[in-house]
């Protein structure tokens, strides 16, 4: 609607020009449609991104993070704009987007250092532009969870005891060293994982638990902003530990399973 509106402002022009007791929309007021216009475009082509369907199968957490960034660094930037209405709106916009941002960028940050096609450059990429002098900082925190989740795993792999003449390097260490897999159309991540699980049995089963966690409550068959409307994720929802989410999405698939055979 706002497109179309913009397509024909000549003839709103128009009309003033005829009818000079017409309230017709300024140049000014032009120019800010314009800009929200921009606004509304960014996060459409990027709720299609999250929506859509790759092949058969639904999207994986690793596809979110540069997206995501590209959002934050698209506020960042609106809200340096010389008119007071952009900077505003944009400050506004921001200071939500911060607020979900905060909560949960470590998920995607982790899902794409588990892509072997980026591994560590996306966030080496991003930070900086995102934090600054405090890149390195929020770099390493990241590097950080990465590392505490992989001990996690590793504790629950009976297969981690090392035994003489084993590799004393982990499947995180040898996995971060490992040259960049190509980029490809039809890359599959799920299956490069299951067919590298031999080489890093601890970081695979990691690999599998992290690109599996739900990052949109919006399916590919519904209209997203319809269900945005429909659907919220809640606060309770939001504050589960990852092991109980896990435990949850566990039972749900248990039960059905369960409801299928009876």
């Amino acid at each position: 609607m706002l497109e179309i509106a913009l397509e024909h402002k000549n003839m709103f022009s128009l009309v003033k020009q005829r009818e000079s007791s017409a309230s017709c929309t300024s140049d000014l007021e032009w120019e800010r449609l314009e800009t929200v216009v921009g606004f509304l475009k960014v996060f459409v082509e990027v709720t299609k991104t999250f929506t859509k369907r790759s092949g058969s199968s639904c999207l994986t957490a690793n596809i979110y993070f540069p997206k995501i960034c590209d959002v934050h660094l698209w506020l960042i930037e609106w809200t340096r704009s010389p008119d007071g209405f952009v900077s505003s709106l944009a400050v506004t916009m921001r200071k939500r987007f911060e607020e979900f941002w905060n909560r949960n960028h470590c998920v995607p940050a982790i899902a794409t250092i588990l892509d072997p096609r980026f591994k560590m450059k996306l966030v080496e990429y991003y930070y900086p532009l995102l934090y600054d002098s405090a890149a390195s900082e929020f770099i390493e925190d990241i590097y950080e969870y990465v590392k505490v989740l992989y001990n996690e795993h590793s504790y629950i792999n009976e297969t981690t005891t090392s035994s003489p003449g084993q590799d004393s390097k982990s499947d995180l260490e040898k996995y971060l060293k490992e040259p960049l897999f190509p980029h490809n159309s039809d890359f599959d991540i799920l299956n490069w994982w299951k067919v590298h699980t031999p080489k890093y049995p601890i970081l695979s089963m990691m690999a599998r638990n992290v690109l599996a966690v739900p990052m949109s409550n919006v399916s590919s068959e519904e209209d997203a902003f319809e269900s945005s409307r429909k659907r919220r994720i809640s606060e309770t929802w939001c504050s589960l530990r990852p092991s109980t989410v896990q435990a949850l999405m566990c039972a749900q698939d248990w039960i059905r399973s369960e409801l299928e055979s009876s």
